[in-house]
């Protein structure tokens, strides 16, 4: 809604697709080590301190070394 995000249930849902650009004020006041970003985006989106932009292109995954090698195969036989 007006560029934010609002809780589940309020709204359209759409799924998170990992691309983001955090303010390292987000993480001050948290103790040091390994967390789960869930719990945080859900108390920025409940602040309404979280914006979005909705992405209509393609989307991939290229989260492993594997799938990565897998585009990178395909781009090139496209521009073969």
């Amino acid at each position: 809604a007006d560029g934010k995000l609002i809780p589940p249930g309020l709204g359209q849902s759409y799924t998170f697709m990992g691309v983001s650009v955090w303010h390292p004020r987000v993480f001050s006041g948290l103790p040091t080590g390994p967390r789960a970003l869930k719990p945080i985006i859900d108390q920025l989106i409940a602040e309404q301190r979280v914006t979005a932009t909705y992405f209509s292109g393609q989307w991939l995954d290229v989260g492993t070394p594997e799938r990565l090698r897998e585009l990178d195969t395909q781009l090139r036989a496209r521009h073969c």
